[in-house]
């Protein structure tokens, strides 16, 4: 399906939007690691942890949010080479080989040295003699986002959904430590008694996974970045649901410490506030797409309309195109169309047997010579109101020419034509002309089986057309009576 030029064009503005916030997350999470590294050059706590008392980012970890950070920039969409690309799986494939040695030698109960790599153990050892090591909740993300770094630099459909797979993973494990600093619950910074995650680590992975995700190009983009109304309530339903529950949680936690009520009153106040707030959200959402869905019934009621009015007129243009301007009975060219169909249907089911007219006005020159060419074309109006009033509704009446029309008789034998054009020449005959007597002399031939062509039927009423006039007009012959002596 082709998407309207507006759409692709709203689209190539959100991709840019989106490019652009997975560049900045390279940029925070590049310079994040680089100041925490240099607050340890420096011995500066206030670089190394985000205030006293919490736990301080390692050297480690700054470096791999370095080389992850530019291994997300170097994935830039609008300027990707594959040189890039091999260089952010690398980086990619470096940053997993650190998250994993990390996790196997803490789950050995291995020290391999990766916490003092750059500075003597005794250098990340805290006043109270604990060291700032790497959290194996850090290690763990930096497989999972070292894993989706490799597999987006791959081409193919199956990398770009592991990848995606991975930064999914990776952004919600980052998202519990950063809700056990803002609900104050130590239990959910670390694992178990393991060290815990550094604070400003939790809001780099964060950042570095949401990066991820939305970098254009990968799958999960493609329905946020979408100007349809699917593309638009992800964008808006989305932020709107994780902040809303965030800050009730938030603001039912501060209301306990306060001491303004009990735990139990404080989680129902959260329920109610997250159902109203969802309720809102959801009614908010239901009203934008009820008048999208409006404007999109507006739009394809008046396309129908169109559409209609279209097709009448192509129609009353077709109609045009094969009626005859002067007496609004079939002109030549649909008499062919006509009359070429009926021999096609006779060769193709030989029961589909039909029989033509052709039928002249009997001294119609002299008529026009001697009451002009208007009272002339009144003869030829009336003449084939009767002829088309007195046939059948299935018979097909048109003027072929001058003073001669065409009528084709679908279904009728040579008996069966014979009567019809007797009643239309005694039609003719009885009708009440206002100036001079008018009569018709008519035509017949049945077609056959053995029929080649239009042209070979029209020449056969042709013929026994010629024969009537030559008999004193006025009068009906058959194909078959040409072998008939002419009348003295």
């Amino acid at each position: 399906m082709m998407t309207p030029p507006e759409h692709d064009a709203r689209e190539a503005v959100l991709n840019a939007r989106f490019q652009a916030w997975s560049t900045a997350a390279a940029f925070i999470v590049t310079t994040m690691g680089t100041v925490v590294l240099v607050g340890w050059v420096l011995g500066s706590e206030t670089l190394k942890r985000v205030e006293p008392g919490l736990p301080a980012m390692n050297p480690a970890t700054a470096i791999g949010f370095i080389l992850s950070g530019f291994a997300l920039a170097l994935l830039r969409e609008s300027d990707l080479t594959p040189g890039r690309r091999m260089a952010a799986q690398l980086l990619g494939m470096f940053v997993f080989t650190v998250g994993t040695a990390k996790i196997a030698g803490t789950m050995a109960g291995v020290d391999l040295g990766l916490d003092s790599i750059l500075f003597r153990p005794d250098v990340i050892m805290t006043h109270s003699g604990v060291a700032d090591r790497m959290a194996p909740s850090s290690a763990l993300i930096f497989m999972l986002f070292g894993l989706a770094l490799v597999y987006f630099g791959g081409q193919s459909r199956l990398t770009h959904r592991l990848s995606q797979v991975c930064s999914t993973l990776g952004t919600v494990l980052s998202l519990i430590p950063l809700t056990g600093y803002l609900y104050g619950a130590p239990a959910l910074q670390r694992f178990a008694s393991l060290t815990p995650m550094a604070m400003h680590a939790a809001i780099s992975f964060v950042v570095l996974g949401t990066g991820l995700l939305i970098a254009p190009g990968t799958q999960g983009i493609k329905l946020v970045s979408r100007a349809d109304q699917g593309g638009a309530i992800v964008r808006r339903f989305f932020p709107s649901i994780v902040g809303t529950i965030l800050a009730l949680g938030y603001l039912s936690l501060q209301g306990q410490r306060a001491g303004w009520f009990a735990p139990q009153f404080g989680a129902a106040l959260m329920a109610v506030g997250t159902i109203v707030a969802l309720a809102a959200l959801l009614w908010w959402n239901a009203g934008v797409i009820s008048r999208a869905d409006r404007r999109r019934l507006a739009v394809e009621a008046a396309l129908q309309l169109s559409e209609s009015a279209l097709r009448a007129a192509n129609e009353a243009l077709a109609l045009q195109v094969r009626t005859d301007s002067l007496t609004m009975v079939r002109n030549r060219m649909a008499l062919d169309e006509e009359l070429l169909r009926a021999i096609q249907n006779l060769h193709r089911y030989e029961a589909e047997i039909f029989s033509v007219l052709m039928i002249d006005v009997d001294y119609f020159k002299r008529y026009n010579d001697t009451f002009g060419h208007l009272a002339g074309d009144d003869v030829l109006r009336e003449a084939a109101r009767l002829l088309e009033t007195t046939c059948r509704t299935t018979d097909i009446v048109g003027r072929y020419g001058g003073e001669e029309f065409t009528i084709i008789l679908p279904h009728t034998t040579e008996q069966g034509s014979r009567e019809i054009a007797e009643r239309l020449r005694a039609t003719v005959d009885r009708h009440s002309w206002p100036h001079a007597p008018i009569t018709v002399s008519i035509g017949v031939a049945t077609a056959s089986p053995a029929t080649v062509d239009a042209d070979e039927i029209l020449n056969e009423a042709d013929v026994a057309l010629y024969l009537a006039k030559q008999n004193g007009r006025n009068r009906v012959y058959h194909a078959l009576d040409t072998a008939l002596p002419a009348e003295a």
